[in-house]
């Protein structure tokens, strides 16, 4: 219990890069990054950069609650080829945005990796202003922002940096994705996506090639499936999901049960749109 199941990590990150994944972020909030233990911490981000191998750039999460807890985070993983380490803002003691300023800024200092902000106030409690992030994003070591919020606020943030080329905007809004990608915001990212890679791969090809029709079809297909999921409870939901699949291992908090007639519902679900 607790420990990384490796061979079974490998064959995920490489049946991600199969299906023409543009990067990974390792141990985000569906990869468990707040309840996984400092060793296993460290052979995680080793075993993906060693899996990956520089074919996709490689984020890892170091989400924690005091700037000195995510530099102790960081001098672990300083020694691996990574792209990036993704912060969300601390979530246990409440933060201002002066404070949040402060927080990113001296990370930023000392990270030898880029910064990547990763705003989830549904789970931290703390939103990060649009004005904290353009601030923030003054950084030299600070290069963009995950956006887990409602559609307005990625919006917004695209349209202040889209000349930017230096800071990336990368949404997770699940179900607008092809309206955001004809808009313009092409980055996208959510840990759910592990669930289907292959109609990911099918929503770009659509999109790449201006078939909107296929493309809504095929958003609404991950729409009503996400939707669907959560009703089960997502994380275990997910984690068992992931199994079925053939990736060993528990991917929900290990206090979370989903239970038989819970296994049954995923299973069925996952028959229903033709992913098992």
């Amino acid at each position: 219990m607790g420990n990384l199941v490796k061979e079974s990590f490998k064959k995920h990150i490489n049946d991600q890069i199969k299906a023409n994944i543009s990067g990974i972020l390792c141990m985000g909030t569906m990869g468990k990054q707040a309840t996984i233990k400092n060793n296993v911490f460290v052979e995680v981000a080793e075993t993906a950069v060693n899996c990956i191998n520089s074919a996709v750039p490689v984020i890892v999460g170091c989400m924690d609650n005091s700037i000195e807890r995510v530099k102790d985070r960081i001098e672990l993983i300083k020694k691996f080829k990574l792209d990036g380490i993704a912060l969300t803002t601390p979530f246990y003691h409440g933060s201002s945005q002066k404070d949040l300023l402060r927080f990113f800024g001296e990370i930023a200092d000392y990270s030898p990796f880029p910064i990547y902000l990763y705003d989830l106030p549904q789970v931290t409690k703390i939103k990060t202003e649009i004005d904290t992030v353009i601030e923030s994003s003054k950084h030299t070591n600070i290069a963009g922002i995950k956006c887990s919020h409602d559609p307005a606020y990625v919006r917004k943030l695209h349209d202040h940096f889209k000349e930017n080329h230096d800071f990336d905007v990368i949404s997770a809004q699940v179900d607008l994705m092809d309206v955001f990608y004809r808009y313009g915001i092409k980055l996208q990212l959510d840990g759910i996506f592990c669930l289907f890679p292959e109609w990911m791969k099918e929503l770009k090809a659509s999109l790449d090639k201006e078939d909107w029709g296929k493309a809504k079809l095929v958003q609404q297909r991950i729409t009503s499936f996400r939707d669907k999921l959560i009703k089960l409870d997502v994380f275990p939901a997910f984690s068992y999901g992931m199994n079925l699949l053939g990736y060993e291992g528990n991917f929900a908090p290990d206090y979370c049960e989903l239970g038989k007639e819970g296994k049954d519902k995923v299973c069925e679900l996952m028959k229903e749109y033709g992913l098992t």
